[in-house]
């Protein structure tokens, strides 16, 4: 099985399903030029096609999945040393 054909954890889609319904519902999220799936999506289409597991869904799912690992590691970093 492709990596692309991989199913999705349902706990993984929740989340990033939550995090999508966080972002205003009239906002517009722009996707580069990726074979088949550039464009700009509503938040509505973007959580369905996270749902279906699409091609568009499964570039959310890499993109904030991307972020919270990102996060994750930026949080752990020692902070400033207050006196």
């Amino acid at each position: 099985m492709k990596p692309e054909e991989k199913e999705i954890s349902q706990d993984i889609v929740n989340l990033v399903v939550t995090r999508l319904e966080s972002l205003p519902r009239n906002m517009k999220v722009s996707i580069g030029a990726l074979e088949g799936i550039g464009g700009s999506y509503s938040v509505s289409e973007l959580i369905d096609s996270v749902r279906k597991q699409n091609a568009v869904g499964k570039q959310m799912v890499d993109i904030q999945m991307a972020y919270l690992r990102n996060f994750s590691r930026r949080s752990s970093l020692p902070g400033p040393v207050s006196v």
